[in-house]
C-alpha cells in the first residue's frame, strides 16, 4: 500500500494541474458553440478539421520533409555560426571589418531573399534548406560572439601563459 501512495499522490498533482487547462477548453467549446464567424469557427469545426487533415488527410507525409528541411537547415546553421563566431572572435582585425555587413545581414528577413534563393536553388529542399540555414545562423553566430567575449581575461591569459595553441585554447576554455 505504501508503494502505490506516492504513485496516487503524483498522479493526483497530475489531474489538479490540468483543471486550467480543461476549464477553457470547456469553456470555449461552449463558448463558440453557436459562432457562425469565419474568424472565430466553433471549437468543434476546428477539431473536426484537425482530425480530417491530421487522420483522414496526408499533413503527416508532408511533416517529415518539412523537418528534415528543418534540421538541415539549423544544423548547417548552428555549425556555421559557431565555426565563424569562433574565428571571428579570434581575429579581432577581421571581426572589426566585418561587423558592420553581419548586423546588416541580421537585420534582414529571410523572406526578402525568397525569389534570389529561388533564383539560385530552384523550387525545391536545397532552397527550402538555404533560407532557413540562412535564418538561423545569424543568432547563433552573434551568440557565440557575445559568449566568447564574456569569457574571463584572466583565464585566456593563464591559458597563453601555459603555452596552449589557439584552438586548444578555444576548445578548452572559450567553450566550456
Amino acid at each position: 500500500r505504501r508503494a502505490r501512495t506516492p504513485r496516487l499522490r503524483s498522479a493526483l498533482r497530475a489531474v489538479a494541474s490540468l483543471w486550467l487547462f480543461v476549464v477553457i477548453i470547456a469553456g470555449w467549446w461552449i463558448g463558440s458553440a453557436g459562432s457562425e464567424s469565419t474568424f472565430f469557427p466553433p471549437l468543434k469545426d476546428i477539431v473536426r478539421q484537425l482530425y480530417e487533415l491530421w487522420i483522414v488527410g496526408d499533413a503527416r507525409s508532408q511533416l517529415t520533409p518539412s523537418l528534415q528541411n528543418f534540421a538541415f537547415g539549423y544544423t548547417i546553421a548552428a555549425v556555421t555560426g559557431v565555426v565563424f563566431g569562433a574565428l571571428l572572435w579570434s581575429l579581432r582585425p577581421v571581426k572589426e571589418a566585418v561587423s558592420p555587413y553581419l548586423y546588416f545581414l541580421y537585420v534582414l528577413p529571410a523572406p526578402v531573399l525568397i525569389p534570389a534563393a529561388m533564383t539560385i536553388f530552384g523550387i525545391g529542399s536545397a532552397m527550402k534548406v538555404v533560407i532557413i540555414a540562412f535564418a538561423a545562423v545569424w543568432p547563433t553566430l552573434l551568440n557565440t560572439l557575445d559568449g566568447m567575449r564574456g569569457v574571463d581575461p584572466v583565464k585566456l591569459d593563464t591559458a597563453r601563459v601555459l603555452g596552449l595553441s589557439g584552438f586548444r585554447v578555444v576548445r578548452s576554455v572559450v567553450l566550456p
